[in-house]
């Protein structure tokens, strides 16, 4: 009788362990294989170690999956592929990894949560999987690892992603990518730059949306006399809650609120636009000169004092 127990007990488990069910069971899956094309890229090979040196996105939105109502979460996972698995260093966004060109490693960013990169895994709830949607785009970062050698990138699948460990979509590198020097770079000794904004006084400020004294400053490139278009932006590096605006960098102690930095076109004093690539080099130049105004701006109906710091980065691309 107690080895029937026992026996009955075994029984129960495997019993169990084969009834054990997955989201994606009940889940038609669009797998979607997407490829870059791109064969070439420019970078600036004067950049520092850890730079982004080039980007190459694909649109990745649509519908990744169709489920029927039930109870489970799905399992979402993405990840690197052979062969593009070896490491080659990392940054605060993760593993990067090798390219196939000494001095230039990969990071290419998830599918499902595009800030992160992969390898990355969440539960999906299934209220979310009927249907499961993707949206934006999908995006790989070429940075610098160290000096750069000549030759030319690895191609096949960069990476997959996965719900319940079916395939959902997969990223590819359709060719080899050699790399090309840029048109236009900053000099090394310019890449830095510090606006010292006027002091300003917290009574200085009347109601929302009043700015304090301008601060002029501009961007200067230096470029080959040729007439390849390159395309220059502007990221908040501080956060941003609209064009122009960058957000007071909070992590410092006893910084100031209610105030933002406004950053404007000098030329029609219209605000900067954020992740807006803006075409030029067009007529053989070999300086060229983007002049912009800076300026404390009230955001909030109280103004503390403090320090009031703020950074933007800006990238040239050529294509």
């Amino acid at each position: 009788m107690f080895k029937k127990n026992i026996i009955l007990s075994g029984g129960i488990i495997f019993a169990l362990y084969n009834v054990q069910a997955y989201a994606a069971d009940g889940c038609t899956i669009y797998r979607k294989d997407y490829q870059i094309t791109k064969s070439v890229i420019f970078i600036d090979p004067d950049a520092e170690t850890g730079d982004t040196l080039a980007t190459a996105d694909v649109p990745t939105l649509g519908t990744k999956a169709m489920c029927l109502l039930n109870t489970k979460s799905g399992k979402y996972a993405s990840q690197m592929t052979s062969p593009f698995t070896t490491v080659v260093g990392s940054n605060d966004k993760g593993q990067i990894y090798s390219s196939g060109v000494p001095g230039i490693g990969i990071q290419i960013s998830d599918l499902q949560k595009r800030t992160n990169m992969v390898p990355w895994s969440t539960n999906i709830r299934y209220q979310d999987l009927m249907p499961w949607e993707t949206s934006g785009r999908t995006t790989v970062y070429f940075i610098k690892t160290g000096p750069i050698s000549n030759g030319t990138t690895l191609k096949g699948v960069v990476a997959e992603y996965t719900l319940d460990k079916k395939i959902a979509a997969t990223v590819a590198l359709q060719a080899n990518i050699t790399w090309k020097k840029k048109s236009c770079i900053v000099e090394p000794n310019k890449r830095n730059q510090v606006v010292t904004m006027p002091s300003t006084s917290k009574n200085a400020f009347g109601a929302i949306g009043t700015t304090g004294q301008p601060k002029e400053f501009s961007i200067s490139i230096k470029c080959d006399p040729d007439d390849s278009p390159v395309y220059v932006s502007f990221e908040p590096t501080t956060g941003s809650t609209g064009d122009g605006i960058l957000n007071i960098d909070s992590s410092v102690t006893g910084a100031a609120q209610g105030v933002a930095i406004e950053v404007l076109n000098k030329s029609d004093q219209t605000p900067l636009k954020f992740s807006n690539e803006v075409e030029y080099h067009t007529q053989k130049e070999t300086l060229i000169t983007i002049p912009l105004i800076a300026r404390y701006k009230k955001t909030s109906s109280t103004v503390t004092s403090g320090p009031a710091n703020a950074a933007m980065t800006f990238t040239i691309n050529q294509y």
